[in-house]
């Protein structure tokens, strides 16, 4: 989770968009326990912001 929430932080900065707008707790949470469904940050431009970075270093395709 910390790792999770750090490449959020750090997208957020990049991006200057407020981590919250990008996703919360409760979806990094279940993004770790391996769920894809129904989750914001899997959809539209937050995908591609952010998204396809947390699922690369979910999948261990991304390191800090």
């Amino acid at each position: 989770m910390a790792l999770l929430g750090a490449l959020v932080r750090s997208r957020s900065r990049v991006h200057r968009v407020a981590p919250e707008v990008l996703t919360n707790t409760d979806e990094l949470e279940r993004m770790a326990a391996g769920e894809r469904e129904g989750i914001g940050v899997l959809s539209g431009w937050r995908r591609d912001l952010l998204g396809k970075e947390l699922l690369a270093l979910l999948d261990g395709r991304l390191s800090s």
